[in-house]
């Protein structure tokens, strides 16, 4: 959410740039219905959004592809008009980020290839390429969640055409009638505001002189507690960071930009508060009780293990072992540490302001926000004493109607569960949507994934052609797990290891490396002749089948049996009549005098495992 640069006199330059383009399509395009990158065209018209609407608002692609690839199968059918329209949107949705967020080649080619889907030639103007490269910003929320961003830009549109002209130029005159305008179309079908930090950017892009260019409503809170005795406070969050700037501005000689010294440190606290969280807590069954009408009714969410004692929040974990210990004394170790891990997340990971989730016996989910800290009221019995308030909301949703992603969340059996990369869904369908942390949408997982574009750099560093780097991390989001192959010390590990911390980020990727003398089927044991395992390494999945019979770790293969199975022309199996796909390999036979391996043909078929000599 910063300003690239170190210096106040770095970022006017680039963000000048930015709000010239900005107010040329919205103080000039969207105003007069002529395209700014096609002036002959009329794109701003209700017949090319209405185009956008049916084609891509109301026609969600749930598919794995990316964001282009649908986008392209949504507008195959649009008209020229509505192509370039839905360029001039992703232009507005791009503009003012840096390249920490996206850079300048990706952003051309995106917008490139949008316009390219026109029949005329319609081609980026000098003007808007300028300003390009962006000077903030702006968080993973603009990688992540662009499907919801340019859904948000299409419906604001619409509002914008459907007005008569003079109501139109009214409303692109008085910043807050635009605010209000499009805090109407923020909330999409599902009242969800997953675009909330589009809506702050725009909000700046059509007015800069009256809006911040922020959009993290987090920071926004946090500058306005910071210079609050500047203001009166009207309870206006723009309102009130507008008076600050202006009250600022009359102080100093450059432009107030509260990412830059000597501003950013007043409200930036190096003690940042935790995290929020989203968490799943089970009551539907608690010794036999459903107590989620009685957490609805109070307010308030409890956690059992009614066998131990009050353990205070903060407990040091040897104390909290030793008092599961006496209350458990025939439980394993496992269970303890179990018990223990759901106590401590209860009692101490889980904070105020985090979202819960619950489910009732009906598969009804239940939303709310966490009100206070934990404490202990045995008055209905130690069941239901380890509680927290929580804030319910009213509205619920049956689990069926989720996405398969919030669905598998609560397939947990845990008692307490984190749940933090789908709790922007539940909240969302609760009305809550308001109350989730840009820092929750950023990990948010049932919106599309979008992969950092490959840059002319980072193809420099691994010494690759830039192209076959992006057709690599291309087919890898596509199809979700890639293999590369080749000679010993050609840099395959190097490379992998590479391309997965640019897709997942440094420090989010394992490597796991195997023995030599370890096969597929060694690493997964219940793995054998025909069945398919799934086994997840870093980022990717490793999708291997099985043809051969397993063995031992450290055991070498028996001699004269085929454990490298290729395809040529062969006799057919006597005993269970195989066709010509069998059977010539490497079969290795050592003796104690460590012989070479010699290259026979396999003696055992490779269907039955019985013996097939030739």
């Amino acid at each position: 959410m910063a300003a690239d640069g170190d210096g106040g006199t770095d970022p006017p330059t680039p963000r000048t740039r930015c709000e010239e383009a900005a107010r040329r399509i919205l103080h000039g395009a969207a105003l007069t219905g002529r395209s700014a990158f096609a002036p002959g065209l009329e794109s701003w018209t209700p017949r090319a959004v209405r185009e956008l609407v049916t084609g891509f608002v109301e026609r969600p692609d749930d598919s794995g592809d990316d964001f282009m690839t649908k986008l392209r199968r949504q507008l195959r059918d649009a008209s020229d008009e509505a192509v370039v329209l839905a360029a001039e949107l992703l232009y507005l949705n791009m503009l003012p980020l840096s390249g920490a967020t996206i850079g300048v080649a990706r952003k051309r080619q995106i917008l490139g290839e949008v316009l390219s889907w026109a029949r005329r030639d319609v081609r980026l103007p000098e003007e808007y390429d300028a300003a390009l490269p962006g000077f903030m910003k702006g968080g993973s929320a603009f990688l992540t969640l662009r499907w919801a961003q340019f859904s948000f830009l299409i419906r604001l549109a619409r509002d914008l055409v459907g007005r008569a002209p003079d109501e139109r130029e009214r409303l692109l005159c008085d910043p807050w009638a635009f605010r209000q305008a499009a805090r109407g179309v923020l909330p999409d079908d599902k009242g969800g505001q997953r675009a909330r930090a589009q809506y702050h950017l725009l909000l700046w892009l059509a007015f800069p002189d009256t809006f911040e260019a922020i959009a993290s409503v987090e920071h926004k809170e946090r500058i306005r507690e910071a210079f609050g005795d500047r203001v009166d406070g009207v309870g206006d969050l723009d309102r009130d960071l507008h008076a600050i700037r202006a009250s600022l501005q009359a102080e100093s000689d450059t432009h107030v930009w509260f990412y830059d010294e000597p501003w950013a440190k007043v409200w930036q606290s190096p003690a940042e508060a935790p995290a929020q969280r989203g968490w799943l807590v089970r009551g539907a069954n608690v010794g036999g009780v459903d107590l989620v009408p009685q957490w609805l009714e109070r307010g308030f969410c409890s956690l059992s293990f009614h066998e131990a004692d009050e353990i205070p929040p903060g407990t040091p974990a040897a104390r909290m072992e030793e008092i599961l210990t006496d209350a458990y004394p025939d439980a394993t170790r496992a269970s303890l540490v179990q018990i223990r891990s759901q106590l401590d997340q209860f009692l101490n990971r889980m904070s105020v302001g985090d979202l819960v989730v619950t489910l009732d016996p009906d598969g009804d989910v239940h939303v709310g926000t966490v009100a206070s800290a934990a404490y202990d009221d045995p008055s209905q019995g130690r069941d239901r004493a380890r509680r927290r308030s929580v804030d319910w909301a009213a509205r619920t949703r049956h689990r069926q109607q989720l996405s398969e992603k919030a669905q598998g969340a609560l397939r947990s059996l845990r008692t307490v569960n984190e749940i933090t990369p789908v709790v922007s869904e539940f909240a969302e369908i609760a009305g809550l949507g308001d109350r989730v942390s840009e820092e929750v949408l950023a990990k948010d997982v049932t919106g599309e994934i979008q992969i950092p574009p490959v840059t002319e750099d980072f193809a420099r560093r691994l010494h690759m052609p830039a192209e076959w780097l992006r057709e690599t991390v291309e087919l890898l989001q596509r199809k979700r797990q890639i293999i590369l192959y080749g000679p010993p010390g050609t840099g395959k590990t190097y490379l992998a290891r590479k391309i997965a911390d640019h897709v997942a980020g440094p420090g989010r990727t394992a490597l796991v490396q195997f023995h030599p003398s370890y096969s597929y089927e060694t690493s997964s044991p219940d793995s054998g002749p025909g069945r398919t395992r799934t086994r997840r390494w870093g980022s990717t999945s490793s999708r291997v089948r099985s043809r051969v019979s397993p063995r031992r770790p450290g055991t070498r293969p028996p001699s004269r049996t085929c454990w490298s199975w290729t395809r040529s022309t062969g006799p057919t199996c006597p005993r269970c009549s195989a066709s010509s796909t069998s059977c010539w390999s490497t079969a290795r036979s050592r003796s104690r005098s460590n012989t070479p391996a010699r290259t026979t043909r396999a003696s055992r078929c490779p269907r039955t495992s019985s013996s097939s000599a030739p």
